[in-house]
């Protein structure tokens, strides 16, 4: 694969996240309440968005998750779970997003009633 269709096909790949992400924050506001809403978005987009190597030695990228089902079914789930580490350290980031978030949406929420 040269450099220009690597390129190409992640782009292709976060256009695709990024409507899935659109469309999952239309469902999850609109049926949850807010702070979960945020919670469930950030994680998506951490499991979605997180890039890891396709070769452990390598320097080619994929997402995680399907390195990790590749590695599983391919190879064993042993080596497949090398790629979990960096989804679950995201997610972590995402729940310190989503509290954040939260926090910040209750007190804009609570400024808005006091006015």
């Amino acid at each position: 694969m040269d450099n220009a269709t690597y390129i190409f096909a992640w782009s292709l790949y976060f256009a695709g996240a990024l409507f899935l992400s659109w469309l999952g924050w239309g469902l999850f506001k609109r049926f949850l309440i807010r702070e979960l809403a945020y919670l469930l978005e950030c994680w998506m987009l951490a499991f979605l968005l997180t890039p890891w190597y396709v070769i452990p030695d390598g320097d080619v990228l994929g997402p995680a998750w399907m390195i990790f089902i590749l590695d599983a079914v391919t190879i064993d789930v042993q080596t497949g779970i090398r790629a979990l580490i960096p989804v679950t350290a995201a997610m972590m980031l995402g729940l310190v997003v989503a509290i954040v978030l939260g926090v910040i949406y209750r007190i804009r929420k609570h400024r808005a009633r006091l006015q």
